[in-house]
This record gives C-alpha cells, sequence and structure tokens, in this order.
C-alpha cells in the first residue's frame, strides 16, 4: 500500500477544520475529494505508474533520520516501521466509519479508476467519475 496516506489523513483534518470555518463548502462534498480523489485516485495511480511516494521520501531523508533513528529505543524504531500501516488502517476505518459500505465501494472505484487510468483511460474515467458520484451521496447523507 502507498504510504502517502498520512498526508492524505493530515490534510483531511486541516480542510476539515477549515469548513467549519467556513460553511459555503460540506463537508460530505469536502470528504469525497479527500478520500476518493487522494487516498483512492492517486493511490491507484501511484501503483500504476510504479512509483511508491513513501520510498521516495524515505530515501531522500534516509542520511538524516539513521542516526536518529540508532540512538533510539527499539520500541520506538518499530513504531517508525509500523506507524504507516495503522494509518492506512485508520483512514480506512474512517472511511467506513463516515461512508459505510457504500463509502468503501466509493473509495474503491477511484482506485480502481487510478489504476486503470494509464491503460484503459476510458474505464479508469469512468470509474473515477462514478466513485466520486457514490462517494458524494453517500458522505453528505452521514
Amino acid at each position: 500500500m502507498i504510504r502517502s496516506d498520512l498526508v492524505t489523513f493530515l490534510y483531511g483534518l486541516l480542510e476539515l477544520e477549515f469548513m467549519k470555518k467556513n460553511k459555503k463548502i460540506s463537508v460530505g462534498h469536502k470528504r469525497t475529494k479527500n478520500w476518493v480523489i487522494s487516498f483512492g485516485f492517486l493511490n491507484g495511480l501511484w501503483l500504476a505508474i510504479g512509483i511508491n511516494p513513501h520510498d521516495i521520501v524515505m530515501k531522500s531523508i534516509q542520511p538524516i533520520i539513521n542516526p536518529l533513528l540508532a540512538q533510539l529505543p527499539v520500541l520506538v524504531r518499530s513504531l517508525f516501521v509500523i506507524l504507516p500501516t495503522i494509518i492506512t488502517i485508520v483512514t480506512l476505518a474512517l472511511i467506513y466509519r463516515f461512508g459505510g459500505t457504500r463509502g468503501a465501494i466509493a473509495v474503491f472505484l477511484g482506485f480502481i479508476g487510478g489504476l486503470q487510468l494509464i491503460a484503459f483511460p476510458v474505464t479508469g474515467m469512468l470509474c473515477v467519475v462514478t466513485g466520486y458520484a457514490i462517494g458524494v451521496t453517500t458522505f453528505r447523507k452521514r
């Protein structure tokens, strides 16, 4: 699984805080945009291209982090290893909490759309648009 989930998760929290102050945009519309497009579509697209953003970022900051991690206890080092998995599980749980089965289907369609975009652009865009439409109606009702 692509580890850009932390960025998506934090961005979603910041955007929800912004929306509380700005009532023009519905919360359901923003949640749909964040989860279907960011989590689903972009992860599928990165997988289709063959790029793992987590690996690229970790390779670039590895010379800085390795000396710091060597000084930390084993428990803290293991937390850094399992943190991306925990964030992915929390994100999927939030998607299910706010959207239920229909929300999970919307995100899955976004993922399939991103995955198919390069090989089959029409099918990919159809999946993304369908997932987005399902997501807007699902997240708005909850």
